[in-house]
């Protein structure tokens, strides 16, 4: 009977399987022009940060205001998060003489460095294996 009745569950939805794996969804926000490509990068450790990512996307940038990157089957753990909107698609940050940057930037939590690029620990994140947005303003 018992095998029955878990059938007929199984058989009209009295059960629900969520088969979707976790999502961290990187939204990047203030894109001034539509051109050129969106670069995400997700770092481990202050050791490593913004020198060696650790998972990185590219988006193709078709239009103003945002883009959305999205990281699928993430381990759980913490991350900074990096964005660049490489206007002129050359691969880099673009940056002046001085070594400013030219080219639209920003980090997971508004993070922002004094003089340089914040440290890890402002721009880190806690990914925990379920649906997750953050968002990342360019400058």
């Amino acid at each position: 009977m018992q095998k029955l009745v878990f059938f007929f569950l199984l058989l009209f939805g009295g059960f629900k399987v969520n088969t979707n794996p976790p999502l961290l969804k990187i939204v990047v926000k203030n894109i001034q022009q539509p051109q050129g490509s969106v670069k995400v990068a997700l770092f481990l450790s202050s050791e490593s940060f913004l020198k060696d990512y650790s998972i990185g996307k590219v988006k193709k940038v078709t239009q103003t205001g945002t883009v959305v990157v999205e990281f699928e089957y993430l381990p759980k753990g913490t991350y900074a998060v990096s964005a660049i909107h490489d206007i002129n698609n050359n691969g880099k940050l673009d940056k002046n003489f001085l070594g400013i940057p030219k080219e639209p930037y920003g980090f997971s939590n508004g993070a922002q460095g004094k003089f340089g690029p914040p440290a890890f620990e402002e721009a880190k994140i806690n990914f925990r294996e379920d649906d997750e947005v953050v968002e990342v303003s360019l400058r």
